[in-house]
């Protein structure tokens, strides 16, 4: 049985995790392109069905090493995450610059409900923020996002370190 400590905590952890998500999800600001997604490649890389190649703008992922298998950690979970966030229909918005070095287009990338799949991403912990000029739009909100990630990560150490104690 769980004790009501324990449940008192989880409770919180909880509030706390999804007033952070609140505060830093980042919607679309005016229209939205939409587009069929093909496959994603790793954390930070979508391939449309019409055959564009998209990384998204505001967040370097880990790498997944596809050659070798030696992934950095955490790579394979937000590649997880992100198939889990863009599903089969995705909306969109293009930088100002408009390409890459690679030839990738580079997309603000929204799930239906218009938030930032990159947003989303940053608050769960699974990248860290970029900002590469002049593609800079939602720059505010994605460094909230990847705030809350970090104060998160320090409620719950704190939290789990501050039960333990209590506990034993």
């Amino acid at each position: 049985m769980i004790s009501i400590k324990r449940r008192q905590l989880c409770l919180a952890l909880f509030l706390f995790l999804a007033s952070q998500y609140a505060l830093s999800a980042c919607l679309a600001e005016g229209d939205l392109g939409e587009a069929q997604v093909k496959r994603v490649v790793d954390g930070d890389t979508v391939h449309f069905k019409d055959g564009r190649k998209v990384r998204l703008i505001g967040i370097n992922t880990p790498e997944l090493d596809h050659k070798d298998g030696n992934h950095e950690r955490y790579a394979l979970e937000a590649k997880d995450s992100l198939t889990e966030l863009t599903g089969k229909t995705v909306y969109y918005q293009e930088g100002l610059d408009k390409q890459d070095r690679y030839g990738r287009y580079l997309y603000y990338l929204f799930d239906k409900h218009r938030i930032s799949i990159s947003s989303q991403l940053l608050s769960k912990g699974l990248g860290y923020r970029i900002a590469v000029p002049p593609n800079t739009r939602y720059q505010d909100c994605l460094q909230a996002s990847e705030k809350s990630a970090r104060q998160a990560y320090w409620y719950l150490e704190t939290s789990i370190t501050m039960a333990a104690k209590s506990w034993f």
